[in-house]
């Protein structure tokens, strides 16, 4: 995926990594199944897929779990597209770099919908 951040365009890896459901249930907290799904995505989009950066949106409240892993959040806002117009992203937004780039400064613009 190829978005713009700072007018500056960037090859990103961005997906849905864990449910909600997973984080929540009392069960599987404090296991390392979220620290495993993390590495393993970090390591499929740099090593796989060659992206620069690997992206994400999220709670506020569960940013540090992607943070304890090298995920950082992204200064400034990520807009996206809307039928009304282009809409900031309420959620946090967060980069993991897998390249020796680096993250441009500046707004991020998604190009489109959101997913």
């Amino acid at each position: 995926m190829e978005g713009d951040a700072a007018g500056v365009e960037i090859n990103v890896a961005a997906a849905g990594l864990m449910s909600s459901e997973l984080l929540r249930e009392l069960t599987f907290r404090r296991r390392g199944i979220a620290t495993a799904l993390l590495l393993r995505a970090a390591a499929f989009m740099r090593d796989e897929l060659r992206a620069e950066f690997g992206l994400l949106f999220c709670r506020h409240e569960v940013a540090p779990v992607y943070a304890r892993i090298g995920w950082v959040p992204v200064p400034g806002p990520t807009w996206f597209a809307q039928s009304s117009g282009m809409r900031p992203y309420p959620a946090e937004t967060m980069i993991l770099k897998c390249s020796d780039r680096d993250w441009p400064p500046g707004p991020i613009d998604l190009c489109g919908l959101p997913w």
